[in-house]
């Protein structure tokens, strides 16, 4: 191929994350491209209709040709056969033509010989997952065959590669030769699904609160677009090290949380949308890529503060606000940000609070989510009380 091993690197992670985010559109169809038809007593091209139909169904798989129908029409599984050698599948897929014909396929398969030495210089199975537009994976199967029919329903294709890599006895198959063997091997990224609903968007923490008895994040995002979307998980870390706990109990239908069992110190926060994904296989809950926020929940010794405060900080402020006061009784209040000329730029707090310290914070995002642009704001708290006003400056 004439790109470079770096720049086929990129476009390979570049794909990867468009089709995880469903920014890739593929048909939920197949084509099967079987040049050699019975082979004695082995059926190759067998291996592909058995987990096509049960992976998009019987009527969704195309007998065509990978020379010409991709450039035509999108395929979610794709597989071709016939004579091979190091870069080529007879009259199925020529490495020199990777650069001028569209493979629009996302997983694929080839059989055929020398296909599956792997570490030969141009390998055909390593160059056809760096082609365009969309093909993730490649694997070489019919001898013996590969079981892919758990996708159906949300594995991984790494979970099918396993399978079928320790497959002796469970699946008989018309593949003869091969089993256990080492060229069982998957080219791309084992952790692929078959199917990724599309995730949510705008994902933002817009409002923190520590008073002497607790603490809450308030989080908001904008809603997947995808159809059958149940609702949301959300899950928390303090390190994207470490593994992330899921924080609510049941599915969240609304795009808007509140973690009150949030920690001190750094919460970092995923929201993943929850699908009802239908298959030919039948139907599951398939989650979406995760969003990611986080925020640092500072931890304050309220024993140490007796004096009334309302206080602002740090300002002047390019990132993120913190808003702490004391409320001494029983009240209602507004915390809300303002322009010079008293327009309402967002609301940060709002309802009825009992006596205690408070800490608010403001992520410098208007009521639409866009950031505000330098210069002065007012941050204003009105109580049944009294009203205090501080001037904040934004660079």
């Amino acid at each position: 191929m004439s790109a470079s091993e770096v720049e086929l690197l990129r476009r390979y992670l570049n794909k990867n994350h468009k089709y995880r985010h469903n920014q890739i559109k593929i048909d939920d169809r197949c084509l099967i491209d079987d040049r050699f038809g019975m082979y004695s007593v082995e059926a190759f091209g067998a291996n592909a209709w058995m987990n096509f139909a049960a992976l998009t169904g019987p009527g969704s798989i195309d007998s065509g040709s990978f020379l010409y129908d991709m450039a035509q029409k999108s395929y979610l599984w794709s597989y071709g056969c016939n004579s091979g050698g190091y870069t080529s599948v007879l009259r199925v897929a020529y490495i020199p033509q990777f650069d001028t014909l569209i493979y629009n396929s996302v997983f694929t398969i080839l059989f055929g010989s020398y296909l599956a030495d792997w570490d030969s210089e141009d390998n055909i199975m390593r160059a056809a997952i760096g082609t365009e537009p969309s093909v993730l994976t490649c694997c070489w199967s019919s001898r013996p065959f590969w079981q892919f029919h758990h996708m159906g329903l949300g594995e991984t294709i790494g979970f099918s590669t396993k399978l079928s890599q320790n497959n002796q006895y469970l699946y008989e198959t018309s593949g003869l030769y091969g089993y256990r063997m080492i060229h069982v091997s998957l080219i791309g990224d084992p952790t692929l699904k078959m199917k990724y609903p599309e995730p949510p968007s705008d994902f933002k923490i817009i409002s923190s609160t520590i008073s002497a008895d607790s603490a809450y994040i308030n989080m908001m995002w904008h809603s997947s677009n995808d159809s059958d979307i149940m609702g949301y998980n959300i899950y928390r870390t303090d390190d994207y090290s470490n593994k992330f706990q899921k924080i609510n109990s049941s599915i969240i239908t609304d795009t808007f949380f509140t973690d009150y069992s949030a920690n001190f110190g750094k919460n970092i926060y995923m929201v993943r949308a929850i699908k009802n994904q239908k298959s030919a296989s039948g139907n599951y809950f398939n989650l979406s890529e995760g969003l990611f926020t986080e925020t640092d929940l500072p931890k304050i010794n309220f024993t140490k503060m007796t004096a009334p405060l309302f206080n602002v900080y740090p300002n002047p402020v390019s990132d993120r606000v913190y808003i702490a006061f004391l409320q001494q009784t029983l009240t209602r209040f507004i915390l809300g940000i303002y322009d010079l000329n008293g327009k309402l730029i967002r609301i940060i707090g709002a309802g009825r609070i009992p006596p205690g310290r408070y800490l608010y914070s403001w992520d410098l995002h208007d009521i639409n989510w866009a950031k505000v642009s330098a210069g002065i704001y007012l941050i204003k708290f009105e109580t049944n009380e009294s009203t205090i006003v501080s001037k904040i400056f934004v660079y």
